[in-house]
């Protein structure tokens, strides 16, 4: 079980069965569904560090979403 959680956000943490590791870019579009977030520019993060979204995920892992700010 994958558990994505959307940080900075009001929303529980959403939880996926896969069954062999899978791209996050594949995995996150599922997960915002189900948590009715919209997807962004974001930046996550797998055990302490920024992974990119060609990653492969697995079915233990734990990864935290942050929204990409940016400001001026």
């Amino acid at each position: 079980m994958v558990i994505i959680e959307f940080k900075l956000t009001n929303k529980d943490k959403v939880t996926l069965e896969i069954t062999a590791p899978e791209k996050l870019s594949h995995l996150l579009p599922i997960a915002a569904q189900k948590a009715g977030v919209e997807l962004g520019g974001f930046i996550a993060i797998r055990n302490g560090k920024i992974i990119t979204k060609e990653q492969l995920i697995e079915t233990c892992d734990e990864i935290n979403i942050f929204p990409a700010i940016s400001g001026g």
